[in-house]
């Protein structure tokens, strides 16, 4: 039963790529449009996103996260994911805020 809860919930996070290319247009490799930037900054953005919702959803990451980290991923998730509707930053920087602290916590033990 856990497994499949699991497997339910990492796949819930690939779920979401097929919108990724609404939000994102230049992932859709369009000839006479395309921007070898653009369609990077998405892919790695989009993949990065799917990830970090991954993680979100599964709870687990280097260690086991408590709730309100979860929910910080997940929001830091949506802002990386979706480009253009907010900026970009907020969500690696609480990413990166976490897995700091979680290093610190790491070392003192």
């Amino acid at each position: 039963m856990r497994t499949g809860d699991t497997a339910f919930r990492l796949g819930a996070a690939k779920a979401l790529v097929p919108f990724a290319f609404m939000y994102a247009p230049s992932m859709l490799l369009v000839v006479g449009t395309f921007d070898p930037n653009k369609f990077l900054i998405a892919t790695v953005g989009c993949a990065a996103g799917v990830v970090m919702i991954g993680v979100a959803l599964t709870g687990y990451f280097v260690a086991p996260m408590s709730r309100w980290q979860q929910w910080l991923l997940g929001i830091a998730a949506t802002l990386v994911i979706a480009p253009g509707r907010g900026p970009r930053t907020p969500g690696p920087a609480c990413v990166d805020r976490e897995q700091s602290r979680l290093r610190r916590c790491r070392s003192a033990a």
